[in-house]
């Protein structure tokens, strides 16, 4: 799996988490639903939109990076 998949993938998982929904995060960014969407389907947010989102959480990319990083290592071992 991707770096890339890795961390959209954990994104995902943590919004579920806490509860957040992609309207809320489609509000909160100033974009559609679809757009959201469609940036989680094809994993092709910009490293902006990724920050953005981060913050939304409340969790440093550093830390997202970390979980997928774990996360990755944990399927795989």
């Amino acid at each position: 799996m991707s770096q890339v998949t890795e961390l959209i993938d954990t994104l995902k998982r943590l919004l579920r988490e806490a509860g957040i929904t992609y309207a809320v995060v489609a509000d909160q960014l100033g974009l559609s639903e679809a757009s959201i969407k469609r940036g989680f389907s094809s994993r092709s947010f910009t490293l902006e939109r990724v920050v953005a989102i981060c913050d939304l959480l409340e969790i440093p990319l550093a830390e997202v990076a970390q979980r997928a990083s774990t996360q990755s290592a944990c399927a795989s071992g």
